[in-house]
């Protein structure tokens, strides 16, 4: 009977083993399963993204060679009223203009041919002449207008001095975007509230002008909030890997038991001998003395100084020695960026590399919006790209590689009108340089 027991006992704990070993390996075997499709998923996410970065950059190389004539045009007018007193990154204010002068784009409603057409006040063929011999060409448009740029400049400067003054408080925390808009030769004004009660009251208690085109509009930042896991604290700025640092690569800080997450604008370094370098950043997704972290949760680097200024909000983090900042674009085609700046005009071609929109491109709007969020005032470059939460900060560049400035939001009802910082702008307010 014992021996019958033993032998009992034995068998069970056999078949306990062989049991155990075949859930194990059926566990190995799931995992695995999982494993492999999550990586096929995310094999064909990157196939996909590397292809339409492909017909994007396609387009971008045959839309640029339509417009390279037109642009030469542009640039060689531009050129003619440039006051070489002025320095050559504070554009357009060292570009003074003729009186006649209301604007100036590249025309987009001939898919085949691009021209340039320049908008002005006055006699139509005295100033087609005129023009004509300044730029050695007859090869463009000209549209008379009933504003000049200055009686709109002066427009715009009585509106945002009247916006400003405390009576008008409601009527300015409901205006969001405003701005010239030279294809329609008028002042955009950018509300919340777009009703008809509202843009009366504008009218009454600001100015009422035939220029004036109301439209609503809403800002939204670029940043993207999630909860911290508890099972995922901020690792420790000791626990390093070696790792290079791409424009428009995840970042994060932990913020109020939220990671916020942003993205990686460019390499900078402080001005002056023996400057630190590092990373230029989201001024609103970073702010001095945060800890920044890399797209695995690890300490990469610390803000050392931060601009809230409206026309340059940045941040300039300094990173920890295993961390090498690189100039080339982390997503798409892994462009490499030259280390000039550079300020489009309006209807230029730019890119934007971010966390969330990876590349996305589009043409210049406007060079000077204002916006206001959050009780902060803002002047920035309006342009048609795609962007989303978590693309704040990621870098803005032309078509060959100049560094034009930051992203910093999109329209809230449109996420294909986006606003960006200007690079001139940043460096001068954090002390640094692209290199």
């Amino acid at each position: 009977m014992r021996r019958n027991v033993c032998v009992s006992t034995v068998l069970s704990a056999v078949l306990s083993v062989v049991l155990f070993a075949s859930c194990n390996d059926r566990d190995n075997s799931v995992n695995k399963e999982t494993e492999d499709i999550e990586g096929k998923i995310a094999i064909e996410k990157m196939a996909e993204r590397e292809r339409s970065s492909a017909e994007s950059m396609a387009w971008v190389k045959a839309e640029n060679e339509k417009q390279r004539g037109a642009r030469a045009l542009s640039n060689k007018f531009q050129e003619h009223f440039r006051d070489n007193t002025i320095p050559e990154d504070e554009y357009p204010e060292n570009i003074i203009y003729p009186e006649y002068y209301a604007g100036d784009w590249i025309n987009q409603e001939d898919k085949e041919n691009r021209r340039w057409i320049v908008a002005v006040k006055g006699d139509t063929a005295v100033i087609r002449k005129s023009v004509a011999k300044i730029i050695g060409s007859n090869n463009f448009i000209i549209k008379s207008v009933t504003y000049s740029y200055k009686d709109l400049g002066e427009l715009l400067q009585y509106i945002n001095k009247r916006i400003h003054e405390d009576k008008n408080k409601e009527i300015y925390d409901n205006m969001s975007v405003w701005g010239i808009d030279t294809e329609l030769n008028g002042i955009s004004i950018g509300i919340k509230d777009c009703s008809e009660k509202r843009i009366s009251e504008f009218k009454e208690n600001i100015i009422d002008h035939p220029t004036l085109i109301f439209e609503q509009r809403e800002f939204s930042d670029g940043l993207e909030e999630v909860p911290i896991s508890k099972s995922m604290p901020p690792f420790s700025f000791l626990d390093q890997n070696t790792y290079n640092l791409y424009p428009g690569e995840e970042i994060k800080t932990a913020r109020n038991g939220k990671w916020v997450y942003s993205s990686i604008g460019y390499r900078a370094k402080q001005t002056g001998r023996g400057g630190k370098e590092g990373l230029v950043v989201s001024g609103h997704g970073v702010v001095t003395g945060e800890i920044i972290y890399d797209k695995n949760s690890k300490a990469m680097g610390k803000c050392e100084k931060w601009s809230p200024s409206g026309d340059s909000e940045s941040s300039f983090c300094t990173l920890y020695s295993d961390y090498v900042p690189s100039n080339t674009i982390y997503y798409g085609s892994g462009k490499t960026l030259s280390v000039n700046t550079y300020e489009p005009q309006k209807g230029n071609h730019i890119n934007k590399s971010g966390k969330s929109t990876n590349v996305t491109g589009g043409q210049i709007t406007d060079i000077n919006k204002q916006i206001n969020y959050k009780d902060k005032e803002y002047l920035v470059v309006q342009a048609k790209y795609a962007s989303a939460a978590g693309d704040s900060g990621g870098i803005v560049y032309t078509d060959d590689g100049k560094t034009a400035g930051i992203h910093l939001a999109s329209d809230a009802n449109d996420s294909s009108l986006s606003y960006y910082i200007k690079a001139n702008n940043i460096n001068k307010a954090l002390a640094v340089e692209r290199y």
